[in-house]
């Protein structure tokens, strides 16, 4: 029986490397991830199978984004690197906006790094050199199963002090070496005064926390969710930012981000690369404009400013519509809505046009990029003749 390596794409940690039997398309260590697990339980199961009059949709799909005025192209986070690539030359033939996804929770950070710059290093530097490494405010045991056993608590690597920090007992605190309980009104000042504490001429005489900072060979600090639960710009993460870059005054501290956007960050280099703005942008004849959050999904759909919605809905657990308010349901009903997907047709109530889609890391090939900025290519579960969403964005672009 022969085996081929496999990458799983259920989550920002990319794991590759994964072993699966020639009878079966179940990484066999995906099967133990309850994260990558649901995942390929979800392609498995699917009877979706691919649309016969694919040149008819295309052609339709043109009609429609020539007619529109205010038109948007959503969640290309779940796209490969080259689909994003032809997704943003796209929206730049029609004139239309581009997104990542749908929410625009914890996007603060990308003016942070905007404004502070980034103290990053790759996993494989955090696994081999750090010694200790800092949750805040997640909880990779239940978001990203692998993410500690693989970059934490390797028994092959060096030790590491696990600290983590959060509003309750995580599963993942509850294996750490340390936990510090945090009120969501308590974080921001707890992270000020670290940031003021490294400022103190007397540093070597700190206890607490800041003390096993600072006496880190190499420490690590990972960042999950805001705090504010329903806030775009995070306070903490951005003193988070400014903590990291005067910690390397005193050893060295690399910074990290436990992301569930699956491919947001190569979303965010596609866009950054092709037009120099890192998300929600908008095409028009005078070329790109970018004003924060005002062109975001999240933003153009509250306001009800989009004429139609193109949605990139691959390889994901559940259909997006599930995410929506009925009220926003309702209002898709009444504006041409294409949706990319690999689910079965008429999934989703408030799609005109439902264009089937090989999923990357099943049904399709290409790259996604990791959570430290390493793209990892992925192969196909099998041979397939499904159309991978590169190939509707290309076709879209055709004369």
């Amino acid at each position: 029986m022969s085996s081929q390596r496999r990458v799983c794409p259920g989550c920002s940690c990319l794991c590759d490397g994964l072993t699966s039997s020639a009878d079966s398309k179940v990484p066999l260590e995906a099967s133990q991830c309850e994260v990558g697990a649901k995942w390929f339980a979800a392609r498995f199961d699917s009877n979706a199978t691919p649309s016969t009059d694919f040149d008819q949709q295309i052609a339709d799909a043109r009609k429609l984004l020539a007619k529109a005025n205010s038109a948007l192209i959503t969640g290309i986070e779940n796209l490969t690197t080259k689909a994003q690539q032809s997704a943003t030359k796209v929206a730049d033939r029609f004139f239309t906006g581009i997104d990542s996804g749908w929410s625009n929770l914890g996007r603060g950070s990308m003016a942070s790094f905007q404004r502070y710059g980034k103290v990053t290093a790759t996993l494989g530097e955090v696994v081999n050199r750090s010694d200790v490494v800092v949750l805040w405010f997640c909880d990779p045991m239940t978001t990203h199963p692998r993410f500690i056993e693989r970059f934490v608590r390797n028994a092959t690597k060096p030790a590491k002090r696990l600290i983590v920090i959060d509003d309750r007992k995580t599963e993942t605190a509850k294996i750490a070496d340390e936990f510090i309980e945090l009120s969501s009104d308590e974080a921001l000042p707890f992270v000020q005064r670290l940031r003021i504490g490294l400022h103190d001429d007397d540093i070597e005489k700190q206890s607490g926390l800041l003390k096993t900072l600072t006496a880190a060979a190499y420490g690590s600090v990972f960042v999950g969710k805001p705090p504010q639960t329903d806030a775009s710009f995070d306070a903490t993460t951005d003193q988070w930012f400014q903590v990291v870059r005067s910690l390397n005054n005193h050893t060295r501290f690399v910074m990290g981000s436990l992301r569930n956007d699956r491919n947001g960050i190569g979303a965010n280099n596609v866009l950054t690369s092709l037009c120099g703005f890192p998300n929600a942008v908008r095409f028009s004849k005078d070329g790109p404009t970018y004003n924060g959050l005002e062109y975001s999904t999240a933003s153009v759909v509250t306001r009800r400013e989009c004429d139609l919605l193109i949605v990139c809905d691959i390889g994901v657990c559940e259909p997006f519509e599930n995410k929506l308010d009925a009220e926003t349901v309702s209002w898709l009903k009444t504006i041409p809505v294409i949706v990319l997907s690999d689910f079965p047709a008429n999934t989703y109530s408030s799609a005109d046009l439902q264009v089937f889609v090989g999923a990357p890391g099943w049904s399709s090939t290409g790259d996604f990029v990791r959570m430290d900025d390493v793209p990892i290519p992925m192969s196909a579960a099998s041979g397939t003749n499904i159309r991978s969403a590169q190939e509707v964005f290309d076709s879209l672009l055709e004369k």
